[in-house]
């Protein structure tokens, strides 16, 4: 074609919601273009003695209003001082959820057949929609498939990337599942709705994205524990051979750790805060310091042993991977020495901010998280 049509940019908002804190985050996104983020903030979830579902759906709704109409504000604003070529609306929402508001599932599922079997769309399609009943029967009514990811699909014991019309004796497929309860997809749908008026509205794990995302930049890393600490809890997915094999959580989060220094010396959330940086950093001088350095081997140890319970009760303790990837908002370090001080000879692999650049941008004001922008790798990956 002499003059082919433009393609022209969109913008989509990312929405985490994580335990305890909601991030908006804006994406212009074009074909042959790294995603650029451009935009983002966050409102915190105020944790309560006794805080419920009800509660924490309630909350979570009222701030992700007001982190989409920040959002709403920044775009309008921008596409009056941009030229006529910027994109007119938000295209999508993107949910991006963490536990408590997701659960994911790693399958290995497989069929033996009588004779040699051409194998078909039909035939996954199928095997996957026998194995969701099992795994919705108990609360079908309740739950929604938030997305469904094949990772894998052996023939004969072979993985085949090209399996359409193949001829087999078995098959075998490797893939995750991620439900959210009905109310919260109901919820959180309405919101963005009335909100920026669109019903381009999607659902993603985010430990399914922060693996997609690791893929891209690490092609030949096929095999770690991605381990991401945020408020209240602590989310796992291990992988074995570019599969995600298993996903988990345990409740143990950054929060949980400051409350635990603070309760346990009568001190504030924010001088427990500096004593997790200077424990972190090694300076541990006088003896009230070295009080504080016990305690927080104590806990050190004890988010260590969350993790080992949630591993051995799966299974998983014994084949661990060798590689481990910790992410953090703040007090990463804390973690991945805890983690180390326990795993000798693991090997600790953040993904390093050039890596990153590669495949992401980010615009000079806005806040320069490395799971943000793993998400939006995925995200326009998939999307």
């Amino acid at each position: 074609m002499l003059f082919a049509p433009k393609t022209k940019d969109k913008v989509i908002l990312m929405v985490s919601v994580q335990s305890s804190i909601i991030r908006a985050t804006l994406v212009r996104t074009g074909k042959g273009k790294l995603p650029l983020i451009f935009f983002n903030c966050s409102k915190s979830i105020k944790q309560r003695d006794a805080t419920d579902s009800n509660y924490l759906v309630k909350s979570a709704v009222n701030h992700i209003k007001d982190a989409m109409e920040e959002a709403a504000k920044e775009f309008h604003a921008r596409r009056q001082s941009e030229d006529q070529s910027y994109p007119k609306t938000i295209a999508q929402v993107h949910y991006v959820l963490s536990s408590p508001w997701i659960a994911s599932y790693a399958r290995v599922i497989g069929k033996k057949y009588d004779r040699p079997t051409a194998i078909t769309k039909k035939s996954i399609k199928e095997l996957i929609g026998r194995e969701r009943e099992k795994y919705l029967s108990k609360d079908a009514d309740n739950e929604e498939i938030a997305e469904e990811k094949i990772f894998d699909i052996r023939l004969n014991g072979y993985s085949i990337p090209q399996w359409d019309g193949k001829i087999a004796n078995t098959l075998e497929i490797a893939f995750a599942a991620s439900i959210v309860p009905k109310n919260v997809v109901e919820r959180f749908r309405e919101v963005a709705l009335h909100t920026l008026h669109t019903s381009s509205i999607y659902f993603h794990s985010s430990l399914l994205l922060h693996h997609i995302g690791v893929q891209h930049l690490l092609p030949n890393k096929d095999s770690y524990a991605l381990v991401h600490i945020h408020g209240e809890l602590t989310d796992v997915v291990i992988v074995e051979k570019h599969t995600c094999v298993f996903f988990g959580s345990f409740p143990v989060g950054i929060n949980t750790v400051i409350r635990a220094i603070a309760n346990s010396l009568g001190v504030s959330l924010e001088v427990a805060d500096s004593y997790l940086t200077i424990y972190t950093s090694g300076k541990i001088e006088s003896d009230s310091q070295k009080k504080v350095a016990a305690l927080l081997n104590d806990i050190s140890e004890g988010w260590v042993a969350e993790y080992e319970k949630l591993l051995a009760d799966s299974g998983y303790n014994d084949r661990l991977p060798a590689t481990a990837m910790i992410s953090s908002r703040i007090h990463e370090a804390f973690f991945a020495t805890s983690y180390k001080n326990k795993y000798q000879s693991a090997s600790i692999e953040p993904i390093a901010s050039e890596l990153l650049s590669q495949a992401v941008a980010f615009a000079p004001k806005a806040e320069q998280l490395r799971i943000l922008g793993l998400y939006a790798i995925a995200l326009n990956i998939i999307a």
